[in-house]
């Protein structure tokens, strides 16, 4: 379950931005996030990706939306190491790849 408060969604007709996705679960955890044996926490960047979109789908509902509106997405990664990761999650989302 995800923490609906994590996304800050304003309508501005005709538009509604929408800040602060992220793939925080219901139980403060961060969804795709791993701690290891040895305390190393790893993160699986296209889980992560999925649920901030399911987030931010959840949000753009709400405001009588839905991702086939969005226009335009800025994301923030804490290694550019995630980027393909998080590319391909996106570009599966909005059927870029198949």
């Amino acid at each position: 379950m995800l923490i609906p408060c994590d996304v800050l969604c304003t309508a501005y007709q005709p538009f509604i931005t929408c800040a602060g996705v992220a793939a925080t679960l219901s139980d403060g955890t961060i969804a795709g996030a791993t701690v290891g044996a040895d305390g190393k926490v790893s993160f699986d960047i296209s889980v992560q990706t999925k649920t901030a979109f399911e987030a931010l789908r959840l949000e753009l509902e709400t405001a009588g939306a839905n991702l086939s509106h969005v226009v335009d997405i800025t994301c923030f990664l804490i290694d550019m190491s995630h980027y393909a990761g998080m590319s391909h999650a996106v570009g599966v989302r909005f059927d870029l790849i198949v």
